[in-house]
Order: structure tokens, then C-alpha cells, then sequence
């Protein structure tokens, strides 16, 4: 038996566009209302999160910014915030600029914004001060900083982490999140070290913890859990890591295995509309 169960967000839980179909929301409460403690883990704030699944009556902590903020879906605070190093945040906006990519760096009070980027909405929180546009990211504050990330496309994000893991691995967590986002934090900060955290304050062991995820920055959260699943839509990194890989998020890939592994009933549409 499953009593935690962490879900990954976007390549995840959520449908192209960030969508949440009625099938996984059903599945979804369904064991929240059962008492599973389910977890939602992301880089983004739970604030965003949260808008993008309606009707999901949240109760078990959160995992936001990959794991650098614990949030308390009930009463609306974080429990934990694990700041990036203010000596390294310079040196990782310069690494970036240098590269030639669009910068953010997502503050505790405050997100700080490259002019390039082009989706400002998806960064800022609904609660934080509005986004504060830069014409040169050098210009950020070094502290009080959670994380920093780069912003391109596929292939240079892929070109660009290696060389990111042997300039500040030793220093820093560095993570691609998705194809296009490259991102930098505490060492001591990862999905990984926030399940733990979350599953020993609530006593669940290992064994107990069921985890579902599609890119590199859920690997962490595949070593702490008792069974992995991998999106069909994974990079093969991930697929390979997984106990098992289901279908793509197109396809609803969490509420099918949840069914298959008899962890909720088959969902039966009864005319509802797919997505919410």
C-alpha cells in the first residue's frame, strides 16, 4: 500500500498547455479522499501550481522550486525555504549571459527577469511583488535568491548542463526541469531531499512512497521512493530509471497506471468533460 504518493507537475500530471483532465483530477481526489498523502512536485511556486488543478483539495505539504520551498497547502506558508548560496548566484547569471541564454532569478519576495523572457506569467507568483524586468541580469541581487535558471532551447540546454554540472556540481544542484530550463540551487535543495523530509515527518518509510515523474529533475524523488514511474513522454534517462513507464501525460499516463495498479477504480467518463 501506497501512503505517499509525489507527482511531478508539467510533462506529468498536467496535459500539453496545462491542463488538468477530469480523469486524473478523479483519480487524484480520489485517494486524497481515501487519506493518501499526495504530493505535487515542481519548480514552480505552489501558487502557480495550484491555479493550474482545480478541485484538488491539496492537504499534504508541497514540493516547490524542486524542492528548495516545502509549502503548507493549508495554511498558505512555506514550512521550509532553502536559499541558493549567495556566492555562486553572480557567477551562475554570468555562466548563463556568457552562453547567451535568457536568465530568471526567482527571489523569496521578488522575480527577477531577464527582458528576453517572454512568459513572465509562468515565474511570478500571484502573492509576490510583480515581475522585475532587467536589461542585464548582473544586476540581481545575490541574496536572498531560491533559485536561478536558464531559459533556451532543447538542444542548447542539453549542450549547456554538463558543462554547467563540472563548473558548479560541486557547489550547486544543477537540474534541467524540462527540455528548454536549465536551473541552479542549494546543494542541499532537490525534489528528492523534500520527499524524505516530507515522508519522515509524516513516518512513511520508503517502501510506502510511490513517485511519478518525466524529466531529469525528478530523479532525485526516483531514489527516494519505493516504486518509480516514468512518463511515456520521458527522456530515456528517466525511462530508465523507473520501475515502470506508463503513457504519455497526453494520455493520461498518471490516472492509467493508478488504475492499473489497482491503486484507484477504472474512471468511467459518464459524459464529463475531458479537461478542466
Amino acid at each position: 500500500m501506497y501512503r505517499l504518493i509525489a507527482v511531478d507537475l508539467d510533462g506529468t500530471l498536467l496535459m500539453p498547455g496545462h491542463r488538468l483532465s477530469a480523469r486524473t483530477r478523479t483519480a487524484v481526489t480520489s485517494l486524497i479522499e481515501r487519506g493518501v498523502h499526495v504530493v505535487v512536485a515542481t519548480g514552480r511556486p505552489f501558487e502557480i501550481a495550484r491555479s493550474f488543478c482545480p478541485g484538488i483539495p491539496f492537504v499534504a505539504p508541497q514540493i516547490s522550486y524542486n524542492g528548495a520551498v516545502v509549502y503548507d497547502p493549508v495554511a498558505d506558508r512555506a514550512i521550509s525555504r532553502t536559499l541558493a548560496p549567495a556566492g555562486f548566484v553572480p557567477a551562475v547569471i554570468d555562466f548563463l549571459l556568457t552562453a547567451g541564454i535568457p536568465v530568471v532569478a526567482c527571489g523569496v519576495d521578488r522575480v527577477y527577469l531577464d527582458e528576453r523572457i517572454s512568459n513572465p506569467e509562468d515565474w511570478v507568483p500571484p502573492s509576490a511583488e510583480p515581475g522585475h524586468f532587467l536589461r542585464d541580469m548582473r544586476a540581481a541581487p545575490a541574496d536572498g535568491i531560491i533559485k536561478i535558471v536558464g531559459d533556451s532551447d532543447a538542444a542548447t540546454i542539453t549542450r549547456l548542463r554538463p558543462l554547467a554540472e563540472t563548473q558548479f556540481g560541486d557547489s550547486l544542484y544543477v537540474t534541467q526541469t524540462s527540455p528548454n530550463l536549465l536551473e541552479f540551487l542549494n546543494p542541499a535543495a532537490s525534489k528528492g531531499a523534500a520527499l524524505r523530509h516530507i515522508a519522515g515527518t509524516l513516518g512513511i518509510p520508503r517502501r510506502e512512497i510511490l513517485v511519478f515523474g518525466d524529466s531529469h529533475n525528478d530523479l532525485t524523488m526516483f531514489a527516494a521512493a519505493g516504486f518509480s514511474v516514468a512518463m511515456g513522454n520521458a527522456s530515456e534517462e528517466v525511462k530508465g530509471a523507473a520501475g515502470r513507464v506508463t503513457l504519455s501525460n497526453e494520455r493520461d499516463g498518471v490516472a492509467v497506471a493508478l488504475e492499473e495498479m489497482g491503486l484507484v477504480r477504472r474512471y468511467e467518463d459518464n459524459g464529463l468533460s475531458h479537461v478542466v
